[in-house]
């Protein structure tokens, strides 16, 4: 979960309740066996490698990336976090690389700086805009604020600030997409032999 000021620890505990039956803890054995897609862990290395980069300008205070910020970093992993966004919010893949798209966008267009303080709650707000933008299917915002271990008005903040960094605006051509979806499936892909950036110029 973010760790902030809002963070309850036991929000969660209906989403992680188990069954025992005997000595046998059932959920632990689904875990274990459970596969998730090789774009997520992709993804969360690039993300990562992006924040590593991150030199903080004590001169300089990024506003944009102000309401994502968290008070402290968050002690779960990109890659942790993805995984739980992923399965509780049943995301398919084509809404991963869409959430990537538009971080991936935010950075290489310098309308703020990817951090290990920020990149949560970017990743949390990118993952309910783009549910709501492309799918019929997604749940509360309540449950997007439990899931992402803040609160109701929170993430309603940074779902709006979200997509103003867009001006309210998510469409993605299916060129650019292709693209991405080509990229990241193939990240040994020299991005000079084959890439052309849509940028918000």
């Amino acid at each position: 979960m973010i760790e902030n000021e809002n963070t309850d620890n036991s929000s969660l505990s209906s989403l992680n309740s188990i069954k025992k039956t005997g000595k046998i803890m059932i959920y632990d054995k689904i875990v274990k066996e459970e596969k998730y897609p090789e774009l997520l862990k992709v993804i969360s290395d690039i993300l990562n490698d992006i924040c590593k980069q991150y030199k903080p300008n004590k001169n300089k205070k990024d506003l944009l990336a102000q309401p994502f910020e968290s008070i402290k970093r968050p002690s779960i992993t990109i890659y942790e976090f993805m995984k739980r966004l992923y399965k509780f919010s049943k995301a398919s893949e084509e809404i991963l690389i869409l959430v990537f798209i538009y971080i991936d966008r935010l950075s290489r267009n310098r309308k703020l700086w990817l951090n290990y303080y920020n990149i949560h709650k970017l990743i949390l707000a990118s993952f309910v805009a783009t549910f709501k933008f492309y799918s019929d299917d997604y749940y509360g915002m309540d449950f997007y604020a439990k899931l992402g271990g803040i609160s109701l008005r929170e993430i309603t903040t940074l779902e709006y600030k979200f997509l103003a960094l867009f001006d309210f605006n998510l469409f993605v051509e299916d060129k650019l997409y292709n693209k991405y979806d080509k990229y990241l499936r193939n990240p040994d892909l020299n991005e000079d032999d084959d890439w052309d950036y849509d940028s918000d110029d």
